[in-house]
């Protein structure tokens, strides 16, 4: 999977994943772009602009929707 885009929406206040959590994802999908936001462990219900304007951007730099 390391070749597939990705996008890792990271809460870096989340109680469960801790920072060495993101680090193995990092190294697992070495070419994925991660978005540290300042969040617990649902940054899609605390952030969810930031999250939404992310992924969207994500999704139309990939070429695959338009």
């Amino acid at each position: 999977l390391a070749h597939v885009p990705a996008l890792i929406v990271w809460g870096t206040r989340d109680p469960a994943l801790k920072p060495h959590h993101i680090e193995r994802w990092r190294e697992a999908l070495p070419h994925a772009e991660v978005l540290p936001l300042a969040a617990g462990h649902w940054p899609h219900e605390e952030n969810p602009d930031a999250v939404c304007d992310a992924v969207t951007d994500f999704v139309v730099r990939s070429g695959r929707f338009s």
